[in-house]
Formats: structure tokens, C-alpha cells, sequence
């Protein structure tokens, strides 16, 4: 019984003259084998890319500035508030301000120069009879973004929590998560004017007013910024004041925040969009050249329009191929 060993196509070629209806629709063929794919991958939506994304880690480190208010009742059940910041020009605009024992770690676990988290706690002491139920705390930070995108700004991390039961200590744990309004620029074409982010939130150098220094302005002025972040909180804990009437002596609070990759959205450069493109029509092109090819095959072969067909055979020298026409 013979084995197969080898094979070889024999290939059919068409011949027509330039003024013929087949030369005519070998043009068509050719103009929907080119413009079809194209609208093809148009009319599927996104073919011009006009956004894209990467992840990073920011480059995050504390300015060792913060400000916290502490809201409650007294020993007359009168409502009193506890303030403080760590700027000495802003407590001397108060008559609230109390001074608390403050400790902070930023924590690189992979060593690799990047902070991965902070750990934040102050211990505020509390005259008897004080009952805390609310906290205000504003962290701040420089944030820096230096891959495809390059921003350096001030950001900040809010952290409030209020409850109808006095409170002793108050716990949280979340990511610092970068937010965006707009794709930015690829390279850092854009200016702090651009992004919006120009200037310190709390600028202790320049004259100020308390006004200046109040929670709810700087998170005002910091929500009209393009591009900020935000303390995502996954669980906290409010401890309870247990000795009731009496009060606690201090109130504990501890945040610890960690810095995870960012997902940053950037207008990416004419040529990424001209590779996404062709990656897309270059994919409607091989399958509708294959459907054509199919389509051409047949029409050539049952001669739907007119042409001289030659069918390669092997000659008697060797690479010389020679035709049998029909």
C-alpha cells in the first residue's frame, strides 16, 4: 500500500485583458478587500483610541502636617471642640487648641525607596468629664506620579467618624486612592495650571485667617482640584467610653494608610493610537481576505467572468515551471 511522503500544491492562475469585466472586478475586489476591514473596525466603536491606562505605585511621602478636631459634650453636657495642627502658626488663631501625643511610621516592606504604607496615632488628653463623639482628621502628603505621567502635587487624606456613644479611641485602615477627573497628558506636557493642582492647601508661610485653616475650606479647595486622592476606608473601630459618666482620660486615634498601585488614565501619543488601529483593522483584514479569497476562487474557477486559466506543472528542467492552459 503506497505512503504519502510528500506534497505540493499546483497553483491556477488567471489572465484577463485591462479592459475586461474580470479586470473590473478584480478592482472591486481589491477596493472592498481595503476599505471594508476599515469600516468594519470603524463602526465597531473605539477604533481611534482616545484613552488609555497603566498601573504605578506614587511615590508618597508625609509632610509630617496634619490638623484634627475632636467634637463632644463636657461635664455640663455643654458641646465643646478640641483642635489642633501641626503647624504652630494655625494654633496660635485658636482658643480650642490642645496638644496631643503624636507618633508616625512610614513603612517600605520591599525596600525599594517607595513608602508602601503609614501608620499615623495621637493620644489627645481629655479633662474629666469630656466625652468625645466625633473626629475630623486631614493628613497631607506629597504625591508624586513619574511614569507615563509626571505630577507632583500636595494631596491629603480625610478621615471622619461621628457617633451618638461617647468614644475613648477610634481606629481605621484604607488606601490612599488617586482620583482623576480627566486623562492626563503622556510625559508631563501638562502645567500645575493645567491640572490644577498648583500651590499648598495650607500654606503657613503666607497670611492667613483662621477661616483659612478650617476643615470644611480646605476640603472645599481641595474638591475643585483636578486631580486629588481620597482615603479609602475598608474597616474602622470606634472604641467605646466605658467608664460612662466619668470620661476617658485621652483619646486614641490611629490610621494607618497604605499606598497602593494606581490605576492612571492618560491621552495617549499619535503612535500607540495608530498601532491600536491598525491592530484592529489588520484583524477584520484577515477575515474578510479570507471570505474573499473563497468568493474570488469560486467566480475565477466557473468562469462567472471571463479569464485564461494556467494550471503550474513541473517542466523538464528543473525550476523552470511550465503551463497548461485551458
Amino acid at each position: 500500500m503506497p505512503v504519502e511522503v510528500f506534497q505540493e500544491p499546483i497553483r491556477r492562475r488567471y489572465y484577463t485583458r485591462h479592459l475586461s469585466c474580470s479586470y473590473m472586478f478584480f478592482l472591486l475586489t481589491v477596493a472592498v478587500m481595503i476599505c471594508l476591514p476599515f469600516f468594519l473596525a470603524y463602526g465597531s466603536f473605539g477604533f481611534w483610541l482616545k484613552t488609555s491606562k497603566y498601573y504605578e505605585q506614587p511615590t508618597v511621602s508625609y509632610k509630617y502636617k496634619f490638623i484634627t478636631q475632636l467634637q463632644g459634650t463636657d461635664s455640663n453636657n455643654d458641646p465643646f471642640q478640641i483642635f489642633y495642627s501641626s503647624a504652630e502658626p494655625i494654633n496660635s488663631l485658636r482658643d480650642n487648641v490642645r496638644i496631643p501625643t503624636v507618633k508616625t511610621k512610614e513603612v517600605d516592606n520591599n525596600i525599594d525607596g517607595k513608602s508602601d504604607a503609614l501608620s499615623f496615632s495621637y493620644s489627645m488628653p481629655l479633662k474629666q468629664g469630656e466625652k468625645v463623639n466625633s473626629v475630623n482628621t486631614i493628613l497631607f502628603f506629597d504625591y508624586q506620579l513619574a511614569d507615563r505621567v509626571r505630577i507632583n502635587m500636595e494631596s491629603l487624606a480625610y478621615i471622619s467618624h461621628s457617633d451618638s456613644l461617647q468614644g475613648s479611641s477610634y481606629y481605621t485602615k484604607g488606601n490612599l486612592d488617586f482620583v482623576q477627573v480627566a486623562p492626563m497628558p503622556v510625559g508631563g506636557s501638562g502645567t500645575c495650571e493645567q491640572y490644577n493642582v498648583c500651590g499648598e492647601l495650607l500654606d503657613v508661610e503666607s497670611s492667613f485667617s483662621s477661616k483659612d485653616a478650617d476643615v470644611q475650606t480646605i476640603l472645599e479647595k481641595y474638591g475643585n482640584r483636578n486631580y486629588t486622592t481620597v482615603f479609602d476606608q475598608h474597616h474602622d473601630y470606634w472604641g467605646w467610653d466605658l467608664k460612662g459618666q466619668v470620661g476617658a482620660s485621652t483619646f486614641d486615634f490611629k490610621a494607618d494608610i497604605r499606598f497602593e498601585d494606581e490605576e492612571v488614565v492618560f491621552i495617549p501619543t499619535a503612535l500607540e493610537v495608530l498601532r491600536d488601529a491598525w491592530t484592529k483593522y489588520l484583524a477584520m483584514f484577515v477575515v474578510v481576505g479570507f471570505f474573499l479569497e473563497k468568493w474570488c476562487s469560486f467566480v475565477y474557477f466557473h468562469q462567472v467572468v471571463e479569464t485564461k486559466m494556467m494550471v503550474e506543472t513541473f517542466g523538464s528542467q528543473v525550476g523552470v515551471p511550465h503551463f497548461k492552459r485551458f
